[in-house]
């Protein structure tokens, strides 16, 4: 796996080309679905990136840096689907 630093610089990247505040919501919850960057612990065969926690807790600071919206948080997301995969 990379290390935080080159994880931070690569969403911060991804971010730099892709984030748009005017993009409608479900738009950008799809690109981010699609990136892997949506839910960047979940395996990459489940739309992440394979990251520890550690390191999703990276990239999920990038994103508050800038005030992007991330993953859609809630019972979903940290219980049916972690029980799920």
């Amino acid at each position: 796996m990379s290390s935080h630093d080159e994880i931070r610089a690569e969403v911060r990247s991804w971010l730099r080309e892709h984030w748009d505040d005017e993009r409608p919501l479900r738009d950008w919850r799809e690109l981010l679905a699609d990136s892997g960057w949506g839910c960047p612990q979940w395996p990459t065969e489940w739309f992440g990136r394979g990251l520890s926690a550690a390191q999703a807790a990276a990239v999920d600071g990038e994103f508050e840096s800038i005030g992007a919206v991330g993953v859609a948080a809630g019972t979903a997301m940290t219980l049916a689907a972690p029980t799920l995969l």
